[in-house]
């Protein structure tokens, strides 16, 4: 029998199969606008700074599912504001967030996802 957090790893796992197949490397930036898999938000968040200051996004999140299970792709962005990593992470009710081990070929393609839409800059 699966426990929940059997359940969310195999969500997290499907998204990344699906997010795999799609191979961005090959596509026109046309291509991947209709192809990816829309997300339910994209957000940016920087360092804890004065109020008075204003800084640059340091980090995303790509929100793919909520509830329970819920899925993620979190990561760092470089001074261009471009995905330099990125983590797949899934959670169930009432549990941390938790990192999705993915094959080489799996994490490229979550990067090259997030690496597919803007985040300012």
């Amino acid at each position: 029998m699966m426990d929940d957090k059997d359940n969310a790893v195999e969500m997290a796992l499907a998204w990344a199969v699906e997010i795999e197949s799609l191979e961005f490397g090959n596509m026109t930036q046309s291509e991947v606008d209709d192809n990816r898999p829309d997300p339910l938000s994209i957000e940016v968040r920087s360092n804890w700074h004065c109020y008075s200051d204003t800084t640059p996004p340091m980090e995303y999140r790509i929100v793919l599912t909520t509830g329970g299970p819920a899925v993620q792709i979190t990561g760092d962005l470089n001074d261009h504001n471009k995905p330099e990593t990125a983590f797949l992470q899934c959670q169930n009710w009432f549990t941390h967030w938790q990192n999705v081990s993915l094959t080489d070929r799996q994490e490229e393609a979550l990067l090259a996802y997030a690496r597919s839409f803007y985040f300012g800059g």
